[in-house]
């Protein structure tokens, strides 16, 4: 399993990317929703901010429960801009399709283990984006490995 600081430093990366022609921080209202179940407790966000970032082919969800505190209870899903309906894998926090981070708080941040997301639906040229994922999570140095299932969101970006 990757250590915690790699989650630290991939995190950052990709909260810190340069923001390049389209970028939304759009409120909730004008996207449609992200939910999931977290170990079984269902998670709506409160919040979205949806960046397309068009120069590394992605696009980053941050989907928290109070704005602008990715801190607490919030996760950080990033996906690649033109990926094609179908169902991909993550295989020990492996993918080049998709990753998805949880920050439970400041002190316990959860990194992808293994799962999938399947995309229904992408249309790049209204920029729109319908899936649904499931995946379990980790962090060693907490000894904690959630289970994300019943994930879901449609997104405009």
């Amino acid at each position: 399993m990757k250590s915690i600081f790699i989650i630290c430093f991939t995190c950052f990366t990709f909260f810190s990317c340069k923001k390049e022609n389209a970028t939304n921080n759009l409120p909730s209202k004008n996207l449609t929703y992200f939910m999931l179940k977290k170990d079984g407790v269902p998670y709506s966000a409160n919040f979205l901010n949806v960046t397309e970032v068009i120069s590394d082919n992605s696009i980053y969800i941050e989907a928290l429960t109070t704005p602008s505190n990715i801190a607490t209870n919030s996760y950080a899903l990033a996906v690649r801009r033109n990926i094609v309906p179908g169902t991909y894998a993550i295989i020990e926090g492996e993918s080049s399709d998709f990753s998805l981070y949880h920050f439970r708080d400041e002190n316990s941040e959860f990194g992808p283990d293994t799962g999938q997301i399947t995309i229904i639906s992408n249309d790049t040229i209204l920029k729109k984006m319908h899936a649904t994922f499931e995946l379990s999570l980790y962090n060693d140095n907490i000894d904690e490995y959630p289970v994300i299932s019943n994930g879901q969101f449609e997104i405009q970006y």
